[in-house]
């Protein structure tokens, strides 16, 4: 690479000398130097010195215009130099190579070619900071700063590569904004926050949107009906989406070993299709229906004649409109919970089938595990079953613990029979 610059200028000295030849010392004369191109002027300067009493005069082309000095393009042909004494051409001659323009010569041979606009070095590494760069660009950063690249458009905007040397971080952003893109010292990647959690390869947040909350969408060439969402909503309906855009089917699938596990393919019209599902959140069936009174978990229930679809209290033994237990007594919660919503909803989960607690009486008898339960005359409360004529229609479960007297839960196998 080149170093040091070459004056903007041109020296020009001179005797100066009558028609007759004789020395013209110490007087002022007036010269006019011109810069042509063909016969085309670039660039005029007129002067007027004093000579010396050897009628020696000593100017500098390009101090008096320097602007049109300065946009002459040496490398686009010949140029010649006219020179007027007192209003009389005294001669052109071509401008060849003083000592600078014979070094700037030799700037070809540099490590960098030009290309029209272009420059360009196909040799080895570039170094800004080091001189002995490893790579095909290398930057470093002095003590007390950091290495960055700013890159503008047309409109102004600017973005920054950065690369922090105190924590060893590395960002992409805006300028005056927030790092938008970020890599930690332990290969945490943080979009739209500075400090990814360490708990996290990827961690993402977002600002104010129409979703409110960080979302991941992969697409392929067909964005219109082909893609998948991961996001998080911070208001509406729901918290969480894990949707997918398309005309078909959308899967979750498990694959280990070669082998793809359909975990859930839920179809156009909502239908979810699976093969297995575990539930350990609860341990019966239940269906929300309506009831007036709000009652008591582990009460059973039967069908409300005067309101279809609606269920109360059961009062009387041997009801052969039981209809099962609010479910959720003794710790128990629902598994499984059916409705429609806006059509087929309720206030209270009732236990339809499943184990759950339900409140029982001894009053029929003591309950022992086995023993069949059916209504009985206590509001609410189940009952040993004892006459076999009654039972059809009226019976619960079966008990599943016991209760020798007075009240108390027991645990029974819903099974209306």
């Amino acid at each position: 690479m080149l170093s040091g610059q070459a004056p903007k200028g041109i020296k020009y000295q001179t005797v100066v000398r009558d028609a007759a030849g004789a020395l013209i010392s110490n007087q002022q004369v007036n010269i006019t130097l011109s810069i042509l191109q063909g016969s085309t002027t670039v660039c005029t300067e007129t002067f007027t010195p004093t000579t010396n009493e050897f009628g020696l005069v000593n100017l500098e082309i390009g101090s008096v215009n320097p602007t049109a000095f300065a946009a002459i393009n040496w490398m686009n042909g010949t140029y010649f130099t006219k020179v007027e004494l007192n209003g009389t051409v005294m001669g052109t001659s071509q401008l060849l190579s003083v000592p600078y323009a014979l070094y700037a010569e030799n700037s070809s041979n540099s490590l960098w070619n030009a290309n029209g606009s272009s420059l360009y070095y196909n040799g080895g590494n570039v170094g800004i900071g080091i001189d002995n760069p490893i790579e095909k660009l290398h930057i470093k950063s002095g003590s007390g700063s950091r290495p960055r690249i700013i890159l503008e458009n047309s409109q102004g905007n600017q973005w920054f590569i950065n690369a922090f040397g105190s924590n060893n971080k590395f960002s992409i952003g805006r300028i005056n904004g927030a790092d938008d893109f970020v890599i930690d010292s332990l290969g945490h990647v943080g979009i739209g926050i500075t400090t990814p959690a360490i708990t996290s390869r990827l961690h993402i947040r977002s600002s104010a949107g129409s979703w409110g909350g960080p979302r991941l969408l992969i697409e392929n060439s067909n964005p219109a009906t082909d893609q998948v969402a991961l996001g998080f909503k911070s208001s509406g309906v729901y918290d969480w989406e894990f949707a997918g855009y398309h005309t078909g089917k959308f899967a979750l699938r498990d694959v280990k070993n070669g082998v793809t596990k359909i975990l859930i393919t839920p179809g156009a019209s909502g239908t979810v299709a699976i093969p297995i599902l575990e539930i350990t959140g609860g341990s019966d069936l239940a269906e929300p229906f309506p009831i007036v009174e709000s009652l008591q978990v582990g009460s059973v229930v039967i069908i409300d004649e005067n309101n279809p679809g609606h269920l109360i209290e059961s009062t009387q033994p041997y009801d052969k409109r039981v209809a099962g237990v609010v479910s959720g007594a003794g710790g128990i919660k629902p598994g499984l919970t059916l409705k429609q919503e806006g059509i087929m909803e309720g206030n209270q989960d009732i236990a339809l089938t499943g184990r759950v607690y339900v409140l029982a009486t001894a009053v029929n008898g003591a309950i022992k595990p086995g023993d069949r339960l059916t209504t009985s005359i206590i509001a609410g409360h189940a009952m040993k079953a004892t006459n076999n004529k009654k039972c059809d229609g009226s019976v619960i479960g079966k008990a599943m613990s016991s209760l020798e007297d007075g009240e108390g839960l027991v645990l029974v196998l819903v099974n209306l029979q």
